[in-house]
């Protein structure tokens, strides 16, 4: 019976790491059109940071088209998984306050959420880290055996 449990803890542990993976490249594939269309016309989203009223407009639109860009490439990778996604939750709450909050919930009427859930998936690999299939896991283990 206890080898049964042990057989039942590696699969279920694999579908952990599975699902940290569909995570990380469901997210990257939802930050990626946003993240070139930003930096393909940064001067549009600049202004747009401008109407807003938002102080730095420059700055922050280069440090959202950032974030967005350098988290798709990290999250594909596995690689800084919980670090990255700090400054991408803040994206997606500034996002919130910024575009979608006026018009309530409901994704359909450009509401706030896609953001919330985004939010909510960064915020579980930021608790839960990138999984086994990443680059941080690699590099873990690597670290991890050189200091035993």
């Amino acid at each position: 019976m206890n080898n049964l449990c042990k057989k039942c803890s590696g699969c279920l542990a694999i579908f952990g790491d599975l699902a940290a993976l569909f995570f990380r490249l469901l997210l990257a594939y939802s930050f990626y059109p946003p993240a070139m269309k930003k930096i393909n016309d940064i001067e549009s989203f600049t202004n747009f940071l401008i109407e807003k009223g938002v102080m730095y407009p420059e700055i922050n639109a280069y440090a959202a088209t950032i974030t967005e860009s350098l988290g798709v490439i990290l999250l594909i990778l596995g690689l800084g998984t919980r670090l990255i996604t700090i400054p991408m939750m803040v994206v997606m709450a500034v996002s919130v306050w910024l575009v979608h909050w006026g018009h309530g919930f409901n994704l359909c009427e450009n509401g706030y959420q896609l953001n919330v859930f985004l939010f909510v998936m960064l915020l579980s690999l930021f608790g839960t880290g990138a999984g086994k299939f990443s680059l941080d896991s690699v590099l873990h283990n690597k670290w991890c055996k050189k200091s035993e």
